[in-house]
């Protein structure tokens, strides 16, 4: 009988080094991956702030010309109703 001098446990421990670099690639894509997605969520929450304070400035002020009006139209009522 000849002596094996070359078996297969030297593939194991490659196996086993293959499956964790492949792991610990794939632990970096998904790590990057939730990065841009947190990115793109605080952008869209940046954006939409900005917006919900323009909106409100807009209706703040358009109760603002609202009100002014309906006082110089109660004025006017008042106005016409001394008069008659």
């Amino acid at each position: 009988m000849h002596p094996e001098t070359l078996t297969y446990q030297w593939l194991t421990p490659i196996l086993i080094s293959l499956i964790g670099l492949f792991v610990s690639i794939i632990g970096v894509m998904i790590k990057g991956y939730l990065q841009s997605i947190d990115k793109n969520i605080e952008k869209v929450k940046t954006d939409l702030i900005f917006h919900v304070e323009k909106v409100e400035s807009f209706i703040a002020k358009a109760n603002e010309r609202y009100f002014e009006v309906d006082k110089r139209v109660t004025r006017l009522e008042d106005h016409y109703s001394i008069r008659k």
